[in-house]
């Protein structure tokens, strides 16, 4: 490691050429496992522990462009079945790319519904769809993360209804976590153990109001009552938060999927098109 680092061997470190304290020391050991592909849970909850308060541990210039490679992980999780969720993540992941990024793809569902897409995708577009993409699950699959998350700029993640290990998983190693929530109480009810595991894994969580009807009095109703849901922000990562943005009941969202596609490459000046790309734009400004 020394070696890697082109810092002196022991015996030769003299006191004001001595290695950085500890942290850094940890950090760049890390860095070099997981370019390594060996990053052991530990070293890596460390080193996402730093991260999130946006600290750059890292002050080795020849380690500073692999400790800004990591790219976004965004988990989307609800308890509850048929929320929305692949419909968002396939959605959401479209809105990405076309706006420039790198975007990886990890279906940790048993359904596998988002792998479904991405074969129908592959089949209508040919051999570059755009993504990489990985269905995986059991206790490789916090290793697949990180490596696409060292390739891309964004990584998305289709996490299963249900609090598995998987699910905590992907929970745990995210940037934020999104919650579709559907103008239901059931929906409602669902969400408050996905906000509790974030909290418990210190992540922030964005909900997101999703197939909504144009006009409901109980639109408004369940708006006030996640309002009250919401925390105070008393810390960045901890917070819980309900997105401006909001997704609408529409049938096109289906379709576009059904061909492989997403609203925003089958009709661009689509209202469903327009509200899932701001959609986008917010999740990646609140990110940060």
């Amino acid at each position: 490691i020394r070696a890697r680092l082109d810092l002196p061997l022991k015996g030769e470190v003299s006191r004001e050429d001595s290695i950085k304290p500890w942290r850094v020391t940890v950090s760049m050991v890390s860095c070099i496992l997981a370019e390594s592909g060996l990053c052991t849970p530990k070293l890596y909850r460390y080193n996402q522990y730093y991260r999130r308060r946006r600290r750059r541990p890292n002050e080795y210039p020849q380690y500073r462009e692999m400790a800004g490679m990591a790219g976004k992980i965004i988990t989307v999780a609800q308890q509850k079945g048929g929320a929305g969720k692949t419909t968002l993540t396939a959605h959401l992941a479209v809105a990405w790319r076309q706006a420039g990024m790198r975007v990886g793809l990890v279906d940790i569902d048993p359904q596998g519904s988002l792998t479904r897409w991405y074969e129908t995708r592959t089949k209508a577009l040919g051999v570059d769809t755009g993504f990489t993409h990985s269905q995986i699950n059991g206790w490789r699959t916090q290793k697949e993360v990180e490596r696409l998350a060292r390739d891309n700029d964004v990584v998305v993640i289709d996490s299963p209804p249900h609090a598995e290990t998987e699910a905590r998983i992907a929970v745990r190693v995210a940037s934020m976590v999104i919650v579709p929530v559907q103008p239901s109480p059931m929906d409602l009810w669902a969400t408050q153990p996905t906000i509790e595991l974030g909290r418990l894994e210190k992540v922030r969580i964005l909900l997101v109001l999703n197939r909504m009807p144009p006009r409901s009095k109980l639109t408004e109703a369940m708006v006030v009552e996640i309002n009250g849901m919401v925390s105070a922000p008393t810390g960045a990562l901890a917070a819980v938060a309900l997105a401006d943005a909001r997704i609408g009941n529409r049938i096109s969202y289906a379709g576009a999927l059904l061909s492989g596609r997403a609203v925003t490459e089958t009709d661009g000046n689509s209202k469903a098109a327009v509200e899932m790309s701001a959609l986008a734009a917010e999740i990646m400004r609140r990110i940060g």
